[in-house]
């Protein structure tokens, strides 16, 4: 299901959508969000009631579209990002893009362009890099939260 937002994006709603984000897909080695997150987060000192419901995680991405926190994860100020989930996107597109193309300006990459199937990979497992990193500055739950809702966001918007 689709919903058109302002500027004429398209924000993606469905179960398998959700699932392939969450769970993965064996096929491509992508372990999915959710045991790049949970895993290390049980391993942290969360307990299983601990983390967050990925029901009330897509349920604040979707009642926050085309309001003022569109993007915005649901956590206190003080840990918001300073941008929006959707420019911080495309800030660093740029600087991700060549890395998986294996293109750079003085020179290819040794191993040539990773298959783009497999870019939901490496960004899921860059994913848990990060937030391994995260929990040790800020609580694990809201870490959960940051990166949840950010993702959710991030991978249902179609540009115009």
């Amino acid at each position: 299901m689709a919903h058109t937002l302002a500027g004429g994006r398209t924000f993606l709603f469905g179960e398998q959508l959700n699932q392939l984000l969450m769970q993965g897909d064996a096929s491509v080695h992508n372990p999915g969000l959710w045991p790049c997150l949970s895993g290390p987060a049980l391993q942290n000192g969360c307990s299983a009631q601990d983390l967050p419901d990925l029901n009330a995680q897509f349920a604040s991405v979707a009642s926050r579209l085309g309001t003022a926190e569109e993007g915005m994860p649901d956590v206190e100020a003080h840990f918001r990002p300073l941008i929006a989930t959707e420019n911080l996107r495309e800030a660093m597109w740029a600087y991700v893009e060549p890395i998986f193309q294996q293109d750079y300006p003085d020179q290819p990459g040794p191993y040539g362009p990773l298959p783009k199937p497999f870019w939901g990979s490496a960004m899921t497992v860059a994913t848990g890099m990060l937030f391994n990193t995260m929990c040790k500055v800020m609580d694990t739950r809201v870490a959960m939260t940051i990166i949840l809702q950010s993702a959710i966001f991030g991978s249902k918007i179609i540009e115009a």
